[in-house]
């Protein structure tokens, strides 16, 4: 499979960009549509599920 295909995965129909760092931790950023998150893990599947739980609560404001 080429590079620029493997560090991809899809989440409620956005497809989202993900890296390993160096020292071990993944980061998955999405800057479009409206649509801010950053989310990082050292586990890829958790990465994922901590992506689309922000995802999912993008709409609500956080407690400052």
């Amino acid at each position: 499979m080429p590079t620029q295909f493997k560090n991809i995965f899809a989440a409620n129909d956005l497809i989202v960009h993900y890296r390993l760092r160096k020292d071990g931790v993944y980061e998955a950023r999405f800057h479009r549509q409206g649509i801010d998150i950053e989310v990082s893990s050292k586990d890829l599947t958790k990465l994922k599920q901590k992506f689309i739980d922000k995802l999912n609560n993008k709409d609500e404001k956080p407690d400052k």
